[in-house]
């Protein structure tokens, strides 16, 4: 019985964990945005540990690390770094536009 074939190359893979790492990061850090925004901005007069504040910060690992486990499911690293791209630019349009 043969072995299945991987299909993708090991560049693919490193490009793909790239693009999920960095494109993640930056669409984590646009959503959190839009959440504060959305939710009537940063609570400047209370605590750091303010419930807005909180739920913004720590959804920015949460974005990144699912973002990042997903770019794995496109078919090419090009597919990826051109969805994900597109992605960060439409969060970040979107965050600049409500701010």
């Amino acid at each position: 019985m043969k072995a299945p074939r991987i299909t993708d190359s090991t560049g693919a893979l490193w490009s793909k964990a790239i693009a999920g790492a960095l494109l993640g990061f930056g669409l984590g850090l646009a959503l959190s945005g839009v959440m504060l925004v959305l939710g009537g901005g940063m609570a400047h007069d209370s605590p750091a540990f303010d419930i807005r504040n909180q739920v913004a910060m720590w959804s920015v690992p949460l974005t990144t690390l699912l973002v990042w486990s997903a770019a794995f499911l496109f078919r090419t690293a090009v597919h990826a770094w051109a969805v994900l791209g597109l992605a960060n630019l439409l969060a970040w349009s979107l965050f600049h536009w409500l701010s």
